[in-house]
């Protein structure tokens, strides 16, 4: 395989994954009244969502990151955190959570930033 054919892999993956992550976020935290998540209604929100899901999984193929490690941790921290907000929307009193949608906008800075760190620091090693 070639290394353009194994970049557009991995976005394909980064896609696919961001979107059953979202769409199982959503479809955990809706409520008992509502029949689907008011957010995977508005398709440019949806869209935004698996995009910004997407980013540091999408910055690691860019930067030709093949250590385990690194998307090992985007991974596990991107399913905890949507985890998070997915349980967190369900059990919550139905109020916007402020502090967990600033979370979830600075999350995929914060874990590609921490993903780039722990590959740079496996390449000293």
């Amino acid at each position: 395989m070639t290394k353009l054919a194994s970049k557009l892999a991995a976005v394909a993956v980064a896609i696919a994954f961001s979107l059953a992550t979202v769409l199982g976020a959503f479809t955990i935290s809706r409520s008992a009244t509502l029949s689907y998540s008011q957010l995977a209604d508005e398709k440019w929100i949806l869209l935004f969502n698996v995009v910004w899901v997407a980013f540091p999984f999408l910055v690691l193929t860019i930067a030709g990151i093949e250590r385990r490690t690194p998307w090992l941790f985007a991974l596990v921290s991107t399913l905890a955190l949507w985890g998070t907000f997915a349980v967190s929307a369900r059990n919550g009193s139905g109020d916007v959570n402020i502090g967990m949608g600033l979370l979830m906008l600075a999350s995929p800075f914060a874990i590609t930033a921490l993903a780039l760190l722990i590959d740079r620091r496996r390449a000293r090693a």
